[in-house]
């Protein structure tokens, strides 16, 4: 119940803010919003594979929930395409294309030695759940970076959410290949928590010019 409920939480404040947006942000925040309403009709066909008790993975549920981060990454994406040529944007993807390879190396070292009797397509599933997510969250940090945008609330909490989804996702996927899942945990609770974290910072995250010179420097020195 508190999966579906923060999820459609999370896409209805995405949607907000494509209600709210200004042109120039329209289109990233219809991917934003986009990727969440995958992310809650997943939900929604997983608790009708489980009340079906026909629950398969991967199944028709995961073509769903593993549109959340190529969403994510094309809001992103959409906010430098509209600010940089296609030269000035060739570090951003170099900085991105390295943190996912580094998260793609991390999954697989986790998920290879204890793949079992999975099949290559079921690992791979498995694996893309994080890569994708943490990939989206490395678009958004190296994003932030360039543009050096103040930062409110927003920006923050967007990021953090979209990583915190990757990191439960590596978990759980974990926990799936050791048979450990239960039901009414404490870490179950955290993908709700991380979902409405999702849809709040993406309704509160504003591009806005910052006049924060130690800010400025930090994410040049961090670049």
């Amino acid at each position: 119940v508190y999966w579906t409920v923060s999820y459609s939480a999370a896409a209805a404040l995405a949607w907000l803010g494509v209600r709210g947006a200004s042109p120039a942000d329209r289109i990233p925040r219809l991917w934003f919003a986009r990727g969440f309403t995958g992310y809650a009709i997943g939900q929604v066909l997983w608790d009708i594979q489980v009340a079906i008790d026909k629950n398969p993975f991967p199944g028709p549920s995961d073509l769903f929930f593993i549109v959340l981060g190529p969403g994510c990454a094309l809001a992103f994406w959409a906010w430098l395409r509209a600010r940089f040529g296609p030269r000035e944007l060739r570090l951003p993807l170099l900085d991105t294309a390295m943190l996912s390879v580094a998260v793609l190396v991390l999954s697989l070292a986790l998920y290879l030695p204890r793949r079992g009797e999975t099949s290559a397509f079921a690992l791979a599933v498995l694996v893309a759940y994080p890569v994708v997510l943490l990939g989206a969250a490395s678009l958004g940090v190296v994003l932030v970076l360039t543009l050096k945008p103040r930062l409110g609330i927003g920006w923050p909490l967007l990021l953090v959410s979209i990583m915190g989804s990757g990191a439960t996702w590596l978990e759980w996927n974990s926990l799936t290949l050791d048979n450990a899942l239960a039901d009414g945990t404490w870490f179950n609770f955290s993908f709700a928590i991380v979902a409405f974290g999702m849809g709040a910072g993406a309704v509160t995250c504003r591009l806005e010019p910052s006049d924060d010179v130690r800010w400025e420097r930090f994410c040049e020195g961090t670049l």
